[in-house]
């Protein structure tokens, strides 16, 4: 069974487009509707149209795409997408793919018009920031009137493509009827996510004390200590709320911690960064008054601890969090509002707050929330900064629907996917949906989460800790990691932030060879990286009968997939398997 589909792997390898007759139909054992095993499409079947706008989820599509009532394989609620004219077209969800590998495409397709159409396909490869940089086209397919055929194509990903989508487009204006789309790569596919997931989510937070932003507050409180004080109190009781519902549901979170966060006190009066006075932190920036101009940045440090000063210093929890295992990262160390400051003042803050993390006994920062949700202004310079420093990822960026898209990293319209700071290929901005914790916002919240899944994306869930004060925000909150802690077994994978940006970037540095050997399909896997990595999860062309690893029986395997145990820096592994086809009807 092995080599039939070696056999045809093999000869889909030789056609590089092509048009083929298929009279029979797949039936493949059952799978969840919007992602099946070995096909990378979401909704290849365009069988979910949740909203009911008559086009398919996870599809866009232009003029004249709508859903139609022939399928190829008839059952409840099927649908194929009929494309009436030549302007019309539909496209996919990009799907995460591999430098160097092959993709093939299969579709069935129909007019009901006296005379054969055509259709053409077009790979439209993207690179880290979901930008096209390449599009391959098939040539024009004949589509035949009145019955179906299985139309392929395939193409290779370019050397810097990191993304796929596919479009599909008729050449005539008579209605083209497509449906069972399926796309594949070629050999053994390393999956982005681990642990069999599918999408990944972060929850993450804002964690300030009075003097880590809030005594330098933009809003219409301005300068008030006592305001200050009294939210800083907020933010203290609000992360113990927090991390009590974390650990209740067994998830780590992202802590994005101001300077003063990781600090038990000041009682020496240490004057940071020199005691500095910034003086672009102007009313004409945004600040209610100008007081900051000339008034050094931390003169209201009381010059005390934690226990005398529990509102201005949160050093006391650091090692709680930490010992519960979660991730605590910057929001800078004096709450600098990063796009005005210049790289030398960035840089300062960045490597005062890496000081007050080791002393707290924590790592050094990878990723950075900017401090009032604003990336605007970041100087090419300031990026550098990050870099030098080690960050791989920075969130919170500005993405406000009715602002300036200039200075847009994500467009407001896709905040599902992950993509890099424009000339920095190494430090990724990683989408976000503020969750204040309001009455109505766990409805839209579990939305968020569902659209994660369905778009095999990544995204987070954000609030100040003070958010997690009320018996409505706990409420709130209770319910959503609820929603999220339960839609594990759907595929969604939670961790932090910085955990999910750091193994994407080191999948990169996995290599996989794989070799037909008599009945088994041999695979080697070296892990390239200079730490370990768990849960690496594997694609097979087929359906898993049995699975070796280093000569033993394994049994960590699902349908098509399988996870390979921990493998440390520099450590190879060689699994063996025997696969089986999918079924077909005669």
């Amino acid at each position: 069974m092995l080599h039939r589909i070696l056999l045809l792997l093999a000869v889909a390898g030789l056609l590089t487009v092509a048009g083929v007759a298929v009279w029979r139909q797949y039936r493949r054992p059952a799978l969840p509707s919007l992602y099946a095993h070995g096909n990378l499409l979401i909704n290849p079947g365009f069988q979910e149209d949740a909203d009911g706008d008559a086009r398919p989820d996870g599809w866009t599509s232009g003029p004249a795409a709508e859903l139609g009532d022939w399928t190829i394989t008839p059952e409840p609620g099927g649908h194929s997408l009929r494309l009436t004219g030549s302007g019309s077209y539909v496209r996919s969800a990009a799907i995460v793919v591999w430098p160097g590998k092959r993709y093939q495409l299969s579709l069935y397709a129909l007019t009901d018009a006296a005379e054969a159409n055509r259709l053409q396909v077009l790979f439209l490869w993207e690179d880290s920031r979901r930008e096209t940089i390449e599009r391959q086209a098939s040539p024009w397919l004949e589509v035949p009137a009145g019955q179906w055929r299985r139309l392929t194509s395939e193409a290779q990903a370019p050397a810097n493509a990191s993304g796929l989508s596919i479009l599909v487009r008729p050449a005539g204006d008579d209605p083209v009827y497509i449906d069972d789309l399926h796309l594949a790569e070629d050999g053994v596919r390393l999956e982005p996510f681990p642990d069999y997931a599918r999408a990944a989510l972060a929850f993450t937070v804002d964690w300030e004390t009075a003097m880590g932003g809030l005594i330098h507050s933009r809003s219409d409180d301005a300068y008030d200590p006592a305001t200050a004080e009294q939210r800083g109190l907020a933010m203290r009781e609000g992360a113990e709320n927090l991390l009590a519902l974390l650990e209740h549901y067994g998830i780590r979170a992202t802590w994005y911690a101001s300077g003063y966060s990781l600090l038990e006190g000041n009682a020496s009066g240490q004057a940071f960064a020199g005691d500095p006075t910034y003086t672009w932190a102007s009313r004409a920036n945004g600040w209610r008054n100008d007081r900051w101009v000339t008034t050094p940045w931390f003169v209201d440090d009381p010059h005390g601890t934690a226990q005398s000063y529990p509102a201005w210093y949160f050093g006391d929890v650091v090692s709680r969090l930490l010992a519960a295992g979660q991730d605590i990262q910057s929001h800078t160390f004096g709450h600098l509002y990063a796009g005005h400051a210049s790289p030398e003042e960035l840089r300062t803050d960045l490597q005062l707050w890496n000081d007050a993390a080791a002393a707290a006994g924590a790592p050094r920062a990878r990723s950075l929330a900017f401090p009032w949700g604003a990336s605007l202004g970041m100087s090419d310079a300031n990026y550098d900064a990050l870099e030098a420093l080690g960050y791989i990822a920075v969130t919170r960026t500005y993405h406000e629907p009715q602002g300036r898209s200039q200075y847009w990293i994500l467009p407001p319209d896709d905040l599902f996917h992950m993509r890099t700071v424009p000339g920095h290929p190494d430090l990724w901005a990683f989408p976000d949906h503020y969750f204040p914790g309001h009455a109505t916002d766990p409805a839209w919240a579990r939305e968020v989460v569902d659209r994660v899944l369905l778009e095999r994306g990544v995204t987070s869930l954000w609030a100040h800790t003070e958010e997690v004060l009320s018996a409505e925000q706990v409420a709130a909150w209770d319910e959503v990691l609820a929603y999220a802690a339960a839609r594990r077994d759907a595929g969604l994978w939670v961790a932090p932030l910085t955990e999910v940006v750091a193994y994407r970037k080191a999948l990169s540095r996995v290599e996989i060879n794989s070799e037909v050997k008599g009945e088994r399909l041999e695979v080697v896997v070296r892990n390239g990286n200079d730490h370990a990595l768990a849960g690496l999860t594997l694609t097979m062309p087929g359906p898993i009968q049995e699975v070796r690893l280093e000569g033993s029986p394994y049994l960590d395997y699902v349908l098509d997939q399988v996870r390979l145990p921990a493998l440390e820096p520099g450590r190879q592994v060689r699994l063996e398997a025997v696969l089986s086809a999918w079924e077909t009807s005669p």
